[in-house]
């Protein structure tokens, strides 16, 4: 018959990656343009959050209630600012010093 051939997709059939059998996911073959999106906007996410964070650690050190941890603030503020990362556990010291002077 003409105009017959094997096809991927078929009223019995879904969807493949390439022929190779496996089934497409939903959203699928949107392709590296939308991973590259959202890859920067988390990126630009944690970027802002950084920066929250050594402001917040700025106005600290420089408020004389905080006088008495001014080594572990200046060493959280270094950290952070050399490696572009907040970690929990510095986010939590930080709201702890915080709870302590604020009562």
């Amino acid at each position: 018959m003409a105009g017959t051939g094997t096809s991927s997709v078929g009223p019995d059939k879904q969807a493949t990656q390439g022929g190779t059998g496996v089934p497409k996911l939903k959203g699928e073959g949107l392709g590296v343009a939308a991973d590259h999106h959202a890859g920067v906007e988390a990126e630009r996410k944690r970027v802002r959050d950084t920066e929250s964070f050594l402001d917040l650690l700025e106005g600290l050190t420089t408020d004389s209630g905080y006088n008495w941890c001014s080594d572990t603030l200046g060493g959280i503020y270094q950290t952070v600012e050399g490696s572009g990362v907040v970690t929990e556990g510095q986010r939590k010291a930080v709201e702890n010093i915080m709870k302590r002077v604020e009562g």
